[in-house]
């Protein structure tokens, strides 16, 4: 009985820390730019163009931190690693703000990027397998949830702090916050579960690998569409007279309805099926994206916020257990194929965009084309006959 309640514990202790670590490493650390970036806009002179190319510089990062863990998984246990990934990500978010050199806010990203992957691979390593195996498996996708509450808490924090020190100000404001929430994860993160046993039970035979090219096509669309839109969503809005008062509460409503997508995609498709919940998922999206550009008052912009926010997290939850599923004894290979496809669809997308919407004069264009890029993901998802029905 003892040992049931400390195992009880440390599992909720690895969800909470779990929690608080992504809001620092994900939801301020790389989604902080989005709210701020109307500022920089107005007030540092940044264009589109440039803040594409700052989030292409993040989605870099990104895509380095998760392939060298993946080469080096070891580092994710080793002592010290998670506090270093925690405290990078909280100085480069702090450090934007005392530079006004494009070179350098271009560094900060990339390295911030970094730090980012480092810690979402190590609370992945860490928070996910306690949670799992000391109080229920289904309970682990919540652990998600500290990516949705890190961007909520942007949303809420970033006009107060502009209101009273700039952009600057929003910067340091918000890196000195999540290194407070970084104190709490790691006070609260237990030490991770020895790894599993390498050698199967006799007698054992894995499943073989399925095929994998329309979910891995779909999940590059899914990075190329979200994160153009995760970029300039607050931008587009701030940019028109009637929405501007709305724009900060959008960002709030992506990320509170973020907190539990991926705990109820994953209970969705328990019920639905894969591709079914997983197609529906995208749709959803895309509808979400279309609305934006459409929205005329608080309700369209609002839903149109809820629909984004409450799909990108579940379609990451959903797209990694089916590649898992699937990957048969080369689970390692294909979670690095699919992290690759994403990160380099989240590298095209921002400077694609930026791009689109200097030439057109607007964010209308990009929105759009990013809507029918998520669409097409559902299709490719509906057609994949591979994924359980």
């Amino acid at each position: 009985m003892r040992h049931a309640q400390e195992d009880m514990t440390r599992a909720r202790q690895a969800l909470l820390g779990g929690v608080l670590g992504l809001a620092v490493a994900m939801g301020v650390g790389r989604f902080a730019f989005t709210p701020i970036l109307p500022g920089m806009m107005r007030q540092a002179g940044l264009d589109a163009l440039q803040a594409g190319n700052l989030a292409f510089w993040n989605s870099l990062g990104y895509l380095i931190g998760a392939l060298a863990l993946m080469l080096l998984p070891g580092l994710a246990r080793a002592r010290g690693f998670y506090a270093l990934s925690l405290a990078a990500s909280c100085a480069a978010t702090l450090a934007m703000g005392l530079t006004e050199r494009p070179w350098a806010w271009g560094e900060l990203r990339l390295a911030g990027g970094i730090a980012s992957a480092a810690a979402f691979v190590c609370i992945s390593a860490r928070a996910l397998p306690l949670v799992s195996a000391c109080w229920s498996p289904r309970r682990a996708p919540l652990v998600f949830g500290g990516v949705g509450l890190g961007i909520a808490f942007t949303g809420a924090a970033t006009p107060a702090l502009m209101d009273l020190a700039g952009w600057q100000g929003a910067w340091i404001g918000l890196g000195l916050a999540s290194a407070v929430l970084a104190l709490g994860s790691l006070w609260l993160m237990p030490a991770p579960l020895p790894p599993a046993p390498k050698h199967q039970p006799s007698g054992y035979a894995p499943a073989p690998a399925q095929g994998h090219k329309l979910l891995v096509a779909a999940y590059f669309l899914e990075g190329l569409g979200y994160i153009a839109t995760a970029t300039f969503l607050v931008a587009m809005l701030s940019g028109s007279p009637a929405l501007a008062p709305f724009a900060d509460a959008s960002w709030m409503v992506v990320g509170l309805c973020a907190g539990p997508s991926a705990w109820f995609w994953q209970r969705l498709a328990e019920g639905l099926g894969w591709r079914k919940s997983l197609s529906l998922a995208y749709a959803v999206q895309a509808a979400g994206i279309a609305a934006s550009t459409l929205a005329q008052g608080p309700a369209g912009v609002l839903l149109s916020a809820a629909a984004f926010g409450g799909t990108f997290m579940g379609i990451t939850a959903l797209t990694m257990s089916e590649g898992s599923r699937r990957a048969g004894t080369l689970q390692t290979r294909l979670a690095a194929i699919l992290t690759t496809a994403f990160a380099l669809g989240q590298m095209l997308g921002p400077p694609c965009a930026g791009l689109l919407a200097q030439q057109e004069h607007g964010f209308t264009p990009a929105m759009t084309a990013a809507a029918v890029v998520v669409l097409l993901g559902a299709a490719l998802t509906w057609l994949d006959k591979d994924t359980r029905l």
